[in-house]
């Protein structure tokens, strides 16, 4: 039982250090997909402010050359190819991330059932160390009880030996004045 319940407490233990690190490892992962959306904001509102620059500077300079409109043309579309790049980019680290979570979830999942598992064994060992002490103490009080029983018995057994006994002694009295009784009547 002792042996039991430091098993029991092991468990106990290492179910509450896998719980910290499970519970440190969610809160990283919060940490770092949020600074990757402050990043990936930042870059969008980079974008979206260079390209508005360019918008404006192209309206703000119509009289310019096309040369000139050609050349702002060309660094929207490689802000747009950078942005989309970024994008996608980030759409793999996104989807990295989601892949390592349903990983962990289904690996939390295991741990769950390893849990539950655990739980339903113990329930089982509880119920037979009961039952083994029910019959334990069944056992013990039917030996009392038959211990009593042939005490009884080898009491009342000695009880009929002194009896007969007695009974014998009192025969034998009787039965040598009775041989007394005829000595002196042959004497006489």
């Amino acid at each position: 039982n002792a042996e039991y319940m430091g098993e029991r407490q092991k468990m106990q233990n290492y179910s509450s250090s896998l719980r910290q690190e499970v519970d440190e490892l969610i809160h990283q992962h919060k940490l770092r997909r949020e600074s990757l959306k402050k990043k990936n904001e930042a870059c969008k509102l980079v974008a979206m402010n260079q390209g508005d620059q360019m918008f404006e500077k192209i309206l703000t300079e119509t009289k310019s050359s096309l040369f000139e409109a050609a050349q702002n043309q060309t660094r929207i579309e490689s802000c747009c190819k950078r942005l989309h790049s970024r994008t996608n980019d980030f759409d793999q680290v996104a989807s990295a991330w989601g892949t390592s979570y349903t990983s962990f979830a289904n690996q939390l999942q295991e741990v769950g059932d390893i849990e539950t598992w655990l739980k339903t064994i113990e329930a089982e060992i509880n119920f037979s160390c009961n039952t083994l002490d029910k019959v334990w103490k069944s056992h013990t009080e039917e030996l009392k009880k038959q211990a009593a029983l042939e005490k009884e018995r080898k009491k009342q057994e000695m009880n009929e030996r002194l009896i007969r006994q007695r009974q014998a002694d009192e025969y034998n009295r009787k039965f040598g004045e009775y041989k007394q009784q005829q000595q002196q009547e042959e004497k006489k």
